[in-house]
């Protein structure tokens, strides 16, 4: 029978165990996604130019990691508790490694596609199958922790990156020694593989139904906030490199500026995960909207000594939306809907991060890098201006959900700092 009372649901009859030594595994694989995440978007450049592409390849790139991954996470649910975690996350880190070593040795730009495809698949199990299993079992600190990782891994890959092109290195050995890190932390969780426990993920008697009427207006509303959001983030990851070099800015010293919007992000999410369930996440939206418009501000009509410091206002800005916005949904739609929702926002996430910074790359192609920062700015405003819709939409039907308020207090810290 359906759990349509609005209650919490009930706990699953089996819950994840997670064994310290695969902990410490798992977060180094975190740490190493966030240095691929960001790193490629410096690495873009020197690639680009040995395949002879013009910027708007880059929506090619981005459109076929994501199709990798939406291809993963589309699957988890059915996979996962068939492998079991341990099997799933050597799965998932082989396919990363394999995909990056084929990047890096690939003579011919389809190649780099479909190794791309690989490497969106193993992400995407990764965080699937992860992200499900830390959190069926209550580990909300470790859920922070893989995160922050995230964050930190993101905030070094644009110095990683410099520092082997500063060397004299091929992009094509910073991409290898990527896929040889994850291949080493592969091989650990596979000697580890048998001590993890097993995923609980079914709720006898509970049957979520599909959204209709308000609640999916709602979700269709809060899909375009997450893709808007998804779309700045990554654009400022894999475009602001060309407008600060367009402003004379050499490359060692834009990294550094990019890799303080990745460290704001991170530190306001860790900020967050320890002081956000004190605020509302529909504020939070809001204040973080207004924060990284200002940075948008300073980095686009600021003289070029202050531009720069716009990067890590926005990153501060953006710090807690993603997290606000998942942690909001139940008391928008009810508890009964939210896995749906979710899963719906999370692909529109991910839809956003391909598809924003590709289109904007076409932009950039045609009229120049100075478009970057207000196109950041409209970004803001969208997914600012969506949310403020959704969250009148959802307050038409009257009070919160039955039970969401519980929810949400409980989910708010332990979703802060993820990633699409």
């Amino acid at each position: 029978m359906a759990n349509r009372g609005g209650s919490p649901a009930e706990k699953p009859s089996t819950v994840g165990v997670v064994p310290s030594s695969s902990a410490a595994l798992v977060l180094v694989a975190y740490v190493g996604l966030g240095v691929r995440e960001a790193g490629l978007g410096l690495a873009w450049q020197p690639m680009r130019a040995s395949f002879d592409l013009p910027l708007d390849a880059l929506g090619l790139l981005l459109a076929a990691i994501t199709i990798g991954y939406l291809t993963a996470t589309a699957t988890t649910g059915r996979v996962l508790p068939r492998w079991g975690i341990g099997a799933h996350l050597v799965v998932s880190a082989s396919a990363v490694a394999a995909g990056l070593a084929a990047v890096a040795v690939a003579p011919q730009w389809w190649i780099v596609l479909v190794a791309a495809a690989l490497v969106g698949l193993g992400l995407g199990l990764i965080d699937g199958g992860l992200n499900t299993h830390v959190a069926v079992g209550g580990h909300g600190r470790l859920l922070n922790l893989l995160h922050g990782s995230f964050g930190v891994g993101a905030t070094l890959g644009p110095l990683a990156v410099v520092a082997v092109l500063g060397a004299g290195l091929s992009w094509r050995w910073g991409v290898g020694s990527l896929a040889a890190v994850t291949a080493a932390v592969g091989v650990g969780l596979f000697v580890v593989r048998h001590r993890w426990g097993p995923t609980g993920t079914a709720q006898p008697g509970v049957i979520h139904p599909r959204p209709r009427g308000r609640a999916l207006v709602v979700i269709v509303l809060t899909a375009v906030t997450f893709a808007c959001y998804t779309a700045c983030e990554v654009s400022v990851g894999y475009l602001t490199i060309e407008l600060l070099g367009g402003r004379g800015m050499e490359a060692t010293t834009a990294a550094r500026w990019i890799a303080s919007f990745w460290a704001a992000l991170t530190v306001g999410r860790l900020a967050m995960g320890a002081w956000g369930a004190r605020w509302s996440p529909d504020l939070v939206v809001w204040i973080g909207g207004a924060v990284a418009a200002v940075g948008s501000f300073v980095l686009w009509l600021t003289p070029e000594s202050v531009a720069p410091f716009g990067l890590a206002i926005i990153g501060l800005g953006l710090a807690g939306v993603f997290p606000a916005l998942v942690a909001v949904t139940p008391r928008r739609v009810g508890v009964d809907v939210a896995p749906w929702a979710v899963g719906i926002e999370l692909a529109a996430a991910a839809g956003g991060a391909a598809a924003g910074p590709g289109l904007l790359a076409v932009v950039v192609d045609g009229r120049g890098a100075a478009v970057v920062a207000p196109a950041l700015l409209g970004a803001v405003a969208m997914f600012v201006i969506v949310h403020t819709a959704a969250v009148w939409v959802a307050r038409i039907g009257g009070a919160p959900h039955p039970g969401a308020a519980e929810t949400e207090v409980a989910a708010w810290p332990s979703v802060v700092a993820q990633e699409p």
